[in-house]
């Protein structure tokens, strides 16, 4: 555990509680499994060698059978491994070994996905999920934001607001923004908060003050499961819990500013991704320009419609309409030629009358 101080207490926990399965599908303890390993160290037969490179493949397909997500035996596979270098023991693993495929229930939400999400929430929680959409941000990074990393935007009515964060995650710097829809949305919650509900008090807001607040009395950060858990029971409601997670809300960025034409390499900066590649490091966009970028981009990412928005869609419903109009009075016109030259099915069957007596009463020659 000392060796994975940097990593985050999500992070610490997961690897913990893997590892303890993984203990328990071995029958060793973590002691004996140190012992064995340096026995195996010296052994002459592969097999023996790689006795716990045959063990981890084995648990995987264990987590496997009972219906975990490839994001889960990716992180089952990850925690033994570490447990392995920590103690200078690493395992020595194919490349093949490592979990692949597609994680069920991450693909990227929708705009009818989030739409659907805001409708009738309470406001803390559409708050967070705008935030979410908005920013790109994890559930991890967005539990930890403060009032003052926005304050000064907030307070001068800035439409758009920027978010530069270290990430819990990797800790790269993720330069993102929010758009009007998440600063209108949350003004609103920061004045709930101040003047307090029938459960929880008027709230002084600081600098220091949790962006998004635990549902208690005493205030204090949500925490990252508490964010999953409210979006969850929404996703669950909607019976979309096996389509979409709160992940896919950072998904929905990716998705959005890319068909909105955005420079992938900005895009990465920020969702706070690490760039590969020599030729992608020397991508350095300024805040500006990201910012601007992300201005041009945001009708993608908006997913409410504004007065403009209605305005327009009524002036296309108009347009239509005439449109129908014209097109139903120009086939009244064209039923109306093909009655002059097209005989009806009375005529035709008159012409036919005609035709038959003339035949009957004819002269024969002779």
């Amino acid at each position: 555990m000392e060796e994975l101080a940097n990593r985050s207490e999500a992070t610490r926990t997961k690897y913990s509680d893997f590892f303890k399965d993984f203990s328990e599908f071995a029958g060793q303890s973590p002691d004996e499994m140190i012992a064995q390993r340096k026995i195996d160290f010296k052994a002459d037969d592969p097999i023996k060698q790689n006795r716990y490179e045959s063990l981890l493949k084995r648990f995987i397909a264990h987590l496997n059978d009972q219906g975990r997500s490839v994001a889960t035996l990716q992180v089952g596979y990850a925690s033994v491994r570490s447990f392995f270098d920590a103690h200078y023991m690493p395992l020595r693993m194919r490349r093949s070994d490592y979990p692949r495929g597609e994680s069920l229930g991450l693909r990227a939400a929708t705009k009818d996905d989030v739409r659907l999400l805001l409708d009738k929430t309470r406001l803390k929680v559409r708050a967070i999920i705008l935030f979410l959409k908005d920013s790109g941000l994890r559930v991890s990074d967005l539990v930890k934001l403060k009032y003052k990393d926005i304050r000064k935007e907030l307070e001068n009515d800035s439409d758009f607001i920027s978010l530069n964060l270290v990430t819990t995650k990797n800790s790269i710097v993720a330069q993102t923004f929010i758009g009007p829809e998440t600063v209108n949305v949350l003004k609103k919650y920061m004045e709930r908060r101040r003047k307090g509900t029938r459960r929880i008090p008027a709230e002084e807001i600081t600098d220091e003050s949790p962006l998004f607040r635990a549902r208690k009395i005493e205030v204090a950060h949500i925490s990252r499961s508490g964010v999953s858990s409210l979006i969850t029971h929404h996703i669950e409601r909607l019976g979309m819990h096996k389509e979409i997670s709160a992940h896919s809300l950072r998904k929905y960025f990716q998705t959005q500013l890319e068909a909105a034409g955005v420079h992938p390499n900005w895009i990465e900066r920020m969702m706070g991704h690490k760039l590969n590649g020599v030729t992608n490091h020397y991508s350095r966009p300024t805040q500006e320009q990201l910012k601007e970028a992300y201005k041009e981009a945001y009708p993608s990412l908006r997913v409410t419609y504004e007065e403009n928005d209605v305005q327009e869609l009524a002036k296309t419903s108009q347009e239509l309409q005439k449109q129908l109009l014209d097109q139903q009075e120009q086939i009244q016109k064209l039923e109306r030629i093909i009655e002059k030259y097209v005989p009806t099915e009375d005529d035709m069957y008159r012409d036919i009358a005609l035709e038959s007596s003339e035949i009957q009463f004819k002269k024969p020659k002779d």
